[in-house]
């Protein structure tokens, strides 16, 4: 039986027992869904957008929970789970070839690793990981072989981003002293370069980062200096994508729920008119021409529902 803790969001609840259903049609069919939920409820609590639980019968005064960050760490442990449970390929989608897909674990199972990105070369992937007690940035052979830890703070540090030469890593750090920061893909001293963001993405010229903050896209220059304001009031995660020329960051705006292109220089965003009413959208990548973008898509965690 699935008891729930008296503090926890309803929220939480609703996308746990979804990922547990019994049922495969009723679970999420993709883990980029699951993790555009979690993502979401953590925005939400950040922002003060949900409603307080029912208060429980009277009892010891627990210790004051960290629902943010709670819902972060403990269902992130979930999601690994879940690309070894839940995770299957999209109904019709086709198989090109025969060749069999193999897997190979890259990283130990001590501790949690997340956001793994390729190096521009393929020769490395990073990623973040607690494994030494923190949340820290760690590179590993793509071939294998020993982890190298880059970040060593007690803060977060998480979705690091490589730089289109692969010299140096954009990461987002949470915490008091968080924002957005640069290091170099060897470890170094971390230089911050916004003092709030997620999400992190570089410009094709290596000039220029796009991060999140607040539902509102954001340019910062590598140098330093004042953040410039792009796009304001998306109402959750953007995911800003550039276009391969660097002119242009594909969006989703979940005010106005649909995915925008936005010009980078008149700030004109234009709607693209691709998500379906009641969807929503998450990880958006851009093509090499510029002429294709691969994204996933989900019902809008307010008409999600709970598997029986």
């Amino acid at each position: 039986m699935l008891e729930r803790a008296p503090a926890a969001p309803r929220e939480a609840e609703r996308i746990i027992l979804r990922c547990l259903s019994k049922s495969p049609d009723r679970r999420y069919q993709h883990i980029g869904d699951v993790k555009l939920a979690l993502e979401d409820l953590q925005e939400d609590l950040r922002a003060g957008r949900l409603a307080p639980p029912p208060a429980p019968a009277p009892s010891p005064p627990p210790a004051k929970a960290n629902w943010p960050l709670l819902v972060a760490a403990a269902l992130a442990g979930l999601l690994a789970v879940l690309i070894l449970r839940s995770f299957r390929p999209e109904r019709g989608a086709a198989i090109r070839d025969n060749r069999e897909a193999t897997l190979m674990q890259l990283t130990s199972a001590e501790g949690l690793s997340i956001d793994p990105t390729w190096s521009p070369d393929g020769v490395w992937v990073a990623y973040a990981s607690d494994r030494g007690g923190a949340m820290d940035l760690w590179k590993q052979p793509a071939s294998g072989g020993e982890p190298v830890q880059i970040t060593r703070s007690p803060e977060a540090e998480t979705q690091p981003a490589w730089s289109p030469d692969g010299r140096t890593l954009a990461f987002a750090m949470q915490g008091q002293n968080g924002g957005v920061f640069l290091i170099p893909a060897d470890g170094g001293q971390p230089i911050r370069v916004a003092d709030s963001g997620a999400r992190p993405a570089w410009a094709p010229d290596g000039r220029q980062i796009a991060f999140d903050s607040n539902g509102s896209i954001f340019l910062v220059n590598v140098t330093g200096g004042e953040p410039e304001l792009i796009v304001a009031g998306t109402s959750g995660a953007p995911y800003a994508a550039w276009s391969p020329n660097g002119d242009k960051l594909y969006y989703w705006d979940r005010t106005r729920r649909d995915l925008f292109l936005a010009d980078v220089e008149n700030k004109q965003p234009r709607a693209l008119n691709l998500i379906p009413t009641g969807e929503e959208a998450a990880g958006i990548t851009v093509g090499p021409q510029g002429d294709r973008l691969v994204f996933s898509k989900a019902p809008l965690a307010a008409t999600r529902t709970c598997g029986a």
